[in-house]
Formats: C-alpha cells, sequence, structure tokens
C-alpha cells in the first residue's frame, strides 16, 4: 500500500512541447512480465497511464471466477500497477504518470477492496446484500463503493493522497466518474448501474443495483465529494485527472475511422472549452489490455497519426502505446490551421514537416523533418 506523507509534492503536469510528436500510452500488460524494452518504451512517453490489468491479478482473478472461486485481495494487483508506474519514474522523472482508479466498482485482488470490505464499505442493494456488477471479459459480482457512507468517502479520498505521496502516481484514470444514481421508471426504485443512465451492455441482474431512495441521496452526495476530493487531489499542485467525461483535466477523445476531419476539428475545439481541460488525449478506440510484454510497437495507423496533426493544439497528446521512431523526428508548432482542397486536407509545421491527408481514401503521407 502507498504510504502517508506530511509533505505535499508538486505533482508533474504533462509535458506540452511541441518540438517532437507528444505521445502517451493508456493501458496495461496482465498475465506475462513486461520486458525491459517495455518498460524503456513507457520512459519515452509524455504520460503513461496503468489500468487496473497490469500485473498477473486480474487473469487469476478472471480463472477463480470461471471456476466458481472468489479473487484474492492477497495478489496485491495495485502492487504491480505501482511497481510499473515506479520503474517509469525512475528512468524519466519527466514523464506525467497516472493510476487508473475507478469511482464505481472495487476489485477484489487488490488490497484496496479487503480495506473497504473489512468496513462494510461495499455497497448493499435494498435487500440488505453485498451487490456487484459485471465487468470487463465477463467478470461478474464485482463490489461497488458504498459512497452513501461518509467513511467510505473518507477512506476513498486518503487512499488518493496516498497515491500521490509515493512521488510517483501525478494523476488517475477517474473511471465512471460520471455514474450516479437513477430511477427506474419500470420499478420506480432507484439504482445504482454500470453507466449512468441505467444498464449498459451487460443484462440489468448484472448491470444494476436496487437502492432505498435515501440510500441514492446519501450516495449522490458521497460520490459528489469523492470527485471533488479528486479534483483537489490531482488538479491543485500540478497532475491530472484522465477521464471521457467530466471531472477531467485531461480529456480522452476516441477517434473512430469513420470521423470526418471537419467534425474531429470541431470537437476538438468544443474540448477544449469544456470546464476543467487543460489536456487532451486522443486514440484510436478502447485500449484493451495486452498479453504480450515484449510488444513495444506503436498501434496508431497513419491515418490517425494524421488527423491528430491535422487537429493538433497545445496540450493534445496522441496515445499510440507503444513506439515509432518517427516520434523522435521534429515537429514544432503548426504554421497555421489545416486546409482542405477537395478531398485533400494539409498541413505544415515550424520544423518542416508536413502531411497531405486524402479523406476519400484515407491515405496520408507525412513528411518528417530531420534534426
Amino acid at each position: 500500500r502507498a504510504q502517508q506523507s506530511s509533505k505535499t509534492e508538486a505533482l508533474a503536469n504533462p509535458n506540452t512541447s511541441m518540438e517532437t510528436l507528444p505521445v502517451a500510452y493508456f493501458g496495461g500488460v496482465s498475465g506475462h512480465p513486461r520486458a525491459q524494452a517495455s518498460y524503456d518504451m513507457l520512459a519515452k512517453m509524455r504520460i503513461v497511464v496503468i489500468e487496473k490489468w497490469e500485473g498477473p491479478c486480474w487473469d487469476l482473478c478472471l480463472e477463480n471466477v470461471s471456476k466458481g472461486l472468489q479473487c484474492q485481495p492477497s495478489c496485491h494487483g495495485e502492487m504491480y500497477m505501482l511497481d510499473t508506474l515506479q520503474r517509469v519514474k525512475k528512468a524519466n522523472p519527466a514523464v506525467a504518470t497516472g493510476y487508473y482508479q475507478n469511482t464505481l466498482y472495487m476489485w477484489r485482488y487488490q488490497n484496496l477492496y479487503s480495506q473497504f470490505a473489512a468496513q462494510d464499505e461495499c455497497l448493499r442493494a435494498a435487500n440488505g446484500s453485498v451487490a456487484g456488477l459485471e465487468n470487463d471479459n465477463g467478470m461478474q459480482n464485482v463490489p461497488v463503493f458504498s459512497h452513501d457512507k461518509e467513511d467510505d468517502v473518507m477512506r476513498y479520498g486518503e487512499w488518493l493522497e496516498n497515491l500521490t505521496a509515493t512521488g510517483y502516481v501525478d494523476g488517475t484514470f477517474l473511471d465512471k466518474g460520471d455514474v450516479f444514481t437513477n430511477l427506474n421508471k419500470s420499478t420506480n426504485a432507484w439504482q445504482v448501474c454500470e453507466e449512468p443512465t441505467g444498464s449498459g451492455k451487460h443484462a440489468w441482474i448484472h448491470a444494476c443495483i436496487p437502492i432505498s431512495a435515501a440510500v441514492a441521496k446519501a450516495y449522490d452526495q458521497g460520490k459528489s465529494a469523492v470527485l471533488n476530493k479528486s479534483i483537489e487531489v490531482f488538479t491543485k499542485s500540478g497532475g491530472f485527472i484522465m477521464a471521457g467525461s467530466y471531472p477531467a483535466s485531461l480529456k480522452m477523445m476516441r477517434l473512430k475511422g469513420n470521423v470526418s476531419v471537419q467534425a474531429f476539428l470541431q470537437q476538438v475545439d468544443e474540448a477544449m472549452k469544456e470546464p476543467l481541460v487543460e489536456y487532451i488525449y486522443v486514440s484510436g478506440g478502447d485500449d484493451k489490455r495486452s498479453t504480450n510484454g515484449n510488444d513495444t510497437s506503436s498501434h496508431c495507423k497513419p491515418q490517425l497519426v494524421a488527423m491528430f496533426l491535422l487537429a493538433l493544439e497545445e496540450g493534445m497528446f496522441l496515445g499510440c502505446n507503444g513506439w515509432d521512431d518517427d516520434f523522435a523526428k521534429p515537429l514544432g508548432k503548426p504554421v497555421a490551421a489545416a486546409t482542405r482542397q477537395g478531398d485533400t486536407w494539409s498541413r505544415k509545421f515550424s520544423s518542416g514537416t508536413s502531411l497531405a491527408y486524402d479523406e476519400s481514401s484515407g491515405k496520408a503521407e507525412i513528411h518528417w523533418a530531420t534534426w
């Protein structure tokens, strides 16, 4: 467990220099350890955020679930996440490092779960039973934080403070920050679900927890307090909060293949105007867990790099989850905004780097300058 510190240190802000392409990493390697080359790759990134499935515990938990067994907090899943961040910081202190922290689910394979469970701070359903939801990879019966209890909120805030006190956590991916209670119109009962408006990709029985009106009111108040504490911890003295929705100082945007350049430019402009947003992280889709600790190559296709460059403003980062030698070539600030002639978009940068992107064919030509 991260140790408390009596001294508040400034957290590292993401490096927004445009001298080279600002690239980032968000993900985790499960099942197999990372090779040294993987740690070396991470140390080249501007931002590194490590997911919940870093290390062996996620896969071991899935295996237990498939056999009808419980996952074990003694696996200390957070230990593997923190070890990777510590290695990155040691290799390159300038990297802004982030720890994935869910505001809804707590993972049974993390020691943090045992701390909350020991104090009866797992959310109980209206019938009094400890409830659970389904999450990624079919993992069912995942407990939920009981934010309706003041001690839960306090313990959650202390955990965030302990993370930053390690000296190698600058930020967090704050998942499910937009999930509050909602009223089930069919049953006229309050519930907490995997999505803000109700059940999402899973069946209702695995996606929502029915609760009383009193618990719902207290839960929403506690959840607001958790988010406010997160903002205090991760943005008041540097650092960042990464999320796809509020609250986020590092806004996550997933660029799907069918989005037009014009629409993407507008999305970036709107995102930069959101409250709290200082940075934008762009990726090509969901960042899946990897089981290959030796894979250090960039996951970004030329089309994605080109779209990013057309929209690039200071404070934007491209999530490629790997390295390409082009990322070390000179870029510089854009000479002007992207221009369009027919189906072809183009842009130039102060280093001499330029690109042309044919939107109709998806062909991208990037001409990198040399040092």
